[in-house]
C-alpha cells in the first residue's frame, strides 16, 4: 500500500483530482440554500464559464489533437489510447457540463439568475485558476509532449 501511495499519488496526480472534486463533483451537490445571494451568483457564473473552458479543452484533446496522451508518473510513460480517452472525456467533462447547462438554464427560469449575473468582470476568479492550472500543472507537456 505504501508503495502504491509512494509511485502513484504524486503532487501533480493530487492536485489534478482536487481541481476535479471542486469544478465537477462540487457542481454536481451544489446547495441551493444560498440561491438568492450575489455570492452564490458570483461562484456559479465563474463555476458555468470555467465549466465552458474544460468542456471546450476536453472536446479539443479529445477528438482533434492529440487524440491520445502520454502520462508520465515517475518517469515511466503510460498511453492512455483513444478509446479510453473518450470514456474519461464524456464523464469527467462531458456530462459534468451538460449538468450545469441544465442547472443554468432551471436557474433562469425560474428568475434567480439574470442578463445582469453575466457581465465579463466577474470572471476574474475563473482567470485566476487558469493561470494557476498553467503555472503549476502545466497542460502543454502533459498533453502534448512540448518539453
Amino acid at each position: 500500500m505504501i508503495y502504491f501511495i509512494q509511485k502513484y499519488l504524486t503532487l501533480q496526480f493530487l492536485s489534478l483530482l482536487l481541481l476535479f472534486i471542486l469544478f465537477t463533483s462540487g457542481t454536481i451537490l451544489f446547495n441551493y440554500q444560498f440561491i438568492n445571494t450575489s455570492y452564490f451568483k458570483l461562484i456559479y457564473v465563474n463555476l458555468l464559464f470555467m465549466s465552458f473552458i474544460i468542456y471546450l479543452g476536453g472536446l479539443f484533446i479529445t477528438y482533434i489533437y492529440p487524440k491520445h496522451i502520454i502520462v508520465s508518473i515517475n518517469n515511466n510513460k503510460y498511453l492512455i489510447d483513444n478509446k479510453h480517452s473518450r470514456i474519461f472525456d464524456i464523464i469527467c467533462h462531458q456530462i459534468p457540463h451538460l449538468l450545469i447547462l441544465i442547472t443554468t438554464l432551471y436557474l433562469i427560469y425560474n428568475q434567480y439568475l439574470s442578463k445582469t449575473d453575466f457581465i465579463i468582470h466577474k470572471f476574474t476568479l475563473t482567470l485566476l485558476w487558469i493561470l494557476s492550472y498553467l503555472l503549476f500543472i502545466n497542460p502543454f507537456i502533459i498533453y502534448f509532449n512540448l518539453e
